[in-house]
């Protein structure tokens, strides 16, 4: 941040470049920071464009500095009554009538005697005329622009009270570089759809800039000085909603929405504007957003922005194909936009589409490598697939940026568990469960953990925690499976490998259940069962059934089964069949049990 030595600084070069727009700004800015500097509203009286405004800057500075001589001079030249800072007494006649005859005569030829004027008090008025006379050159040769009726020179330029401050992620407790430094060249920001052509007033052009870097009380500031002069413009009133509405101050924005379809009624933004607040609002009125959205796109089919509003809306919805058909209506002329992708990427996941998800999220990584959601979607898409270890870089990238996402970090414990790193898991899971104590993910992540490490009684604990929030877990069904044929109940344990099977989605879990069935089937001494299990089981082909089970298997069958000249074992059939399976399923993010 500029320090106000530096700002004074460069608004004086400004001055003598006779670039008074840029030192308008500069000492607003100034202005902003440090209200109680008299001198810098004396300059800013030189700097305004109307006497309205250079009367209200010099009685600030009046206020602030009484003995200001420059605000005095310039305020009784404005034809205000400003008395003297330090006015002469006026004679006590009661005391004046105690004197003597000849010390009255001295009095009145004291005063007739006129004192001469010190050269210093001509240095004084010389720099009073000067500051003057720059005042009122500044107010000739400046570009014109005059403000609105109501009252200028507020320099309210903080935020209200009641608005809502804006954050970004922020890597700054993390002490690393901010995603953008890895760019070799920045992007070009997405154009302002309603940035139309206005006269070349400052007060426009400055409150473009200031609302491009989001100042928004400046830009409103410049935006109310533009409606002066052009009261009919509905792409400013527009711009005055938006400002209104990203400070969350909802019912101003509706206001300025509403100004402007009365100038405009076919003006397509303004109803964009008007879905988003009803979105806003304390309860979100989708249905009357959407309607606000599609009465957008019916008045300006190349509104693209409507497009992802209510691509959003029907993804909310549980409509992934919907809302993937409004991103495809979006025009081939639009600008290239990360949120459109992101939106198309979490409705190829919801139509349990994840190789075409991976794709899009890597497309998108590649065009913005600074937006955070979509190192999580790339995660996400990854682990749907089974390729956890491909999910671990973009899950610390991200989580570098965001440690306090349970789900991610969920995620991440996911993936330290299929590397066997049970130490990692833990301690991710646990990061997790701090933050959310119902993150199921985190809890099966543990539960697994603590089964595979032989602590029994705490993976029992958290795999019961899991059913009761949900009893159709297939993860949890199946790790209590295992918990109880380790404890030797084989009843029980054959119960919840029978659920998990019937809960199994895809064969690579119905194959793992079916495994865990077997085992509970052979602890029960039923192994004619059990054989024909194993027979089933093993013709799953290796991309289904993970090679641990299946050597196990192998084994566990030539311990049940004595092999026949009239039959031969399964595991030797050159090409097995399968029994109402399919070979192609997609695996899901559960962890692969393990004997």
């Amino acid at each position: 941040m500029q320090s106000e030595e530096l700002l004074l600084k460069e608004a004086m070069e400004a001055v003598e470049q006779e670039n008074l727009p840029l030192a308008r700004e500069l000492m607003t800015r100034l202005l902003q920071r440090n209200r109680s500097n008299p001198e810098y509203w004396v300059w800013m009286s030189g700097l305004v464009e109307t006497a309205k405004e250079r009367a209200f800057c010099l009685r600030e500075a009046h206020k602030l500095d009484p003995s200001n001589a420059i605000a005095i001079h310039g305020l009784r030249f404005s034809g205000e009554n400003i008395p003297d800072p330090e006015p002469v007494p006026p004679f006590d006649p009661a005391k004046l009538a105690w004197k003597t005859s000849l010390e009255q005569v001295q009095v009145e030829e004291k005063r007739s005697v006129r004192k001469k004027t010190s050269p210093l008090a001509w240095v004084a008025l010389g720099a009073i005329a000067v500051g003057i006379g720059l005042t009122a050159f500044f107010l000739v040769r400046g570009p014109r622009y005059r403000p609105d009726t109501s009252p200028i020179m507020k320099f309210s330029l903080t935020p209200p009270a009641t608005a809502t401050k804006v954050t970004t992620p922020s890597p700054q407790t993390t002490g690393l570089a901010p995603l953008w430094s890895l760019l070799d060249a920045t992007y070009t920001p997405t154009p302002i759809y309603a940035a139309t052509p206005h006269a070349l007033t400052e007060a426009y052009k400055a409150a473009m800039r200031a609302y491009e870097r989001q100042d928004w009380p400046l830009a409103l500031e410049y935006f109310q000085q533009v409606l002066y002069t052009e009261p009919a413009s509905p792409d400013i009133h527009y711009h005055i909603g938006e400002i209104y509405r990203f400070q969350g101050l909802i019912a101003e924005a509706e206001k300025a929405y509403d100004a402007s379809l009365k100038i405009s009624p076919g003006y397509a933004p303004a109803y964009l504007g008007k879905g988003r607040t009803l979105l806003l609002s304390t309860t979100p009125q989708s249905s009357k957003a959407r309607e606000q959205f599609e009465k957008a796109l019916t008045l300006d089919t190349s509104l693209y922005e409507a497009n992802i509003e209510l691509a959003q809306l029907e993804l909310t919805a549980g409509d992934a194909a919907a809302a993937l058909d409004t991103l495809g209506q979006i025009p081939p002329s639009a600008p290239s936009s990360v949120q459109v992708e992101i939106l198309r990427t979490k409705a190829y996941l919801e139509l349990n589409e994840p190789a075409l998800a991976l794709e899009s999220a890597r497309a998108v990584n590649k065009f913005d490598l600074t937006s955070l959601p979509v190192y999580k979607l790339l995660a996400q898409a990854n682990q749907i697939q089974g390729l956890m270890e491909e999910s671990i870089p973009p899950l610390e990238t991200y989580l570098a940026y965001e440690p306090e996402d349970p789900e991610a970090l969920a995620w991440m414990a996911q993936a330290l568990l299929t590397r066997e790193d049970y130490e990692g898991a833990l301690e991710f899971a646990g990061k997790a469960l701090e933050l959310d104590e119902n993150s199921q993910a985190a809890l099966l992540v543990r539960g697994e953990c603590y089964l595979q490490t032989a602590r029994v009684d705490e993976a029992a604990a958290d795999y019961n925690a899991v059913l009761r929030m949900d009893k159709n877990s297939f993860a949890a069904n199946l790790g209590i499976a295992q918990i109880q044929i380790s404890r030797t109940l084989y009843g029980s344990a054959y119960e919840y490998a029978r659920a998990a099977y019937e809960l199994g989605k895809g064969d690579r879990q119905k194959a793992i259940a079916q495994y865990w069935r077997v085992k509970a089937l052979i602890g029960l001494e039923e192994y004619k069962a059990a054989a024909a299990g194993l027979e089933e089981l093993l013709q799953y082909p290796e991309e289904i059934l993970p090679a641990m089970l299946r050597t196990d298997a192998l084994t566990v069958y030539k311990q049940v089964i004595t092999p026949t000249p009239t039959r031969t074992p399964v595991s030797q059939r050159t090409k097995p069949a399968l029994t109402g399976k399919t070979a192609t399923s997609s695996p899901t993010r559960t962890a692969t049990p393990r004997k």
